[in-house]
């Protein structure tokens, strides 16, 4: 699975003509449904593609283009985590997916606890829910939750995104504004039921030691709704950070509450190994990246 992994990031730091070569019938696809139709229609196309861990996946192009071309999501933070699950998440564990989008740490977690594990996945979108539901429906390990993680048991405003741009859906609309894209993207607000963490894992006698957390700034709502059961149980938490001041609010305060938890902040390295780090943002501004997926360990 590993060796898998090493051809996902050779062909996503590969030159478009070693991209193409690779898979030229998708490529075409991919680059002309966004820039000839989607372009105009802004209506995204349900194909199938095919995982580095050997699962299909259903996704909504042109989102997920690096899943439909390599076969995994393809940024640097996301390859290093996708290291980080393989040599970490054994048969039999459980694992928490906060914002799971189409589902592809979803179902490589499902891969790994095996049999014996199971995997609960969250997403708030209604839209993204219906792909997510999809890709899991089959699956008896996995459970699949259309809620939002947050701090309270109330209904909650959440913002959805056109599709090429849902990996932006969250409860905290208003961080995009500032971007070009926003005024010709402006997001559909949808009612969605909130829920918070602890809640949900009692209710669901599930007891995750690792729960991946990417929810686009509103990671503060769904730590302090997880605090009492990160308290009696210390799960290794897994969650984006953003180096942008305007957008990391939410993320600085997630921080906090648990440093005063006990836990030490680590990176990972391109081995997907954890290594402690002392401050996240002299770490992006170092590596140049605008985020990095943060490793908590208590």
């Amino acid at each position: 699975m590993l060796k898998n992994l090493d051809k996902v990031e050779r062909l996503a730091n590969a030159s478009k003509i070693l991209r193409l070569m690779s898979v030229p019938g998708r490529y075409f696809t991919a680059q002309g449904y966004k820039w000839l139709i989607y372009r105009y229609t802004k209506k995204g196309m349900m194909t199938v593609a095919r995982t580095f861990f050997g699962q299909p996946i259903n996704i909504i192009l042109p989102s997920a283009t690096d899943i439909y071309l390599t076969g995994g999501k393809t940024h640097p933070s996301e390859i290093r985590l996708a290291r980080y699950m393989v040599k970490n998440l054994n048969d039999g564990a459980q694992f928490l997916d906060v914002g799971a989008h189409f589902g592809y740490f979803t179902l490589l977690g499902a891969c790994l606890v095996g049999a014996n594990g199971k995997v609960i996945s969250v997403e708030a979108s209604p839209a993204t829910y219906k792909v997510l539901l999809k890709n899991v429906e089959d699956r008896k390990r996995v459970t699949s939750q259309n809620i939002a993680l947050s701090d309270k048991q109330e209904e909650i405003t959440f913002n959805e995104f056109p599709v090429l741009l849902s990996e932006y859906n969250s409860i905290i609309g208003k961080q995009y504004e500032k971007e070009e894209w926003y005024k010709a993207n402006a997001p559909k607000q949808v009612k969605i039921q909130g829920y918070d963490l602890t809640t949900l894992l009692a209710e669901q006698q599930f007891n995750p030691t690792l729960i991946k957390i990417d929810v686009e700034g509103a990671e503060d709502m769904v730590v302090r709704g997880g605090l009492e059961y990160f308290k009696q149980h210390k799960p290794t938490i897994i969650m984006e950070y953003l180096a942008n001041p305007d957008k990391n609010t939410g993320h600085k305060k997630a921080v906090g509450m648990l440093k005063d938890l006990g836990y030490r902040i680590h990176i990972l390295n391109a081995q997907g190994e954890p290594e402690l780090c002392t401050d996240i943002i002299a770490h992006l501004k170092q590596s140049g990246w605008e985020s990095d997926n943060v490793v908590f360990i208590a």
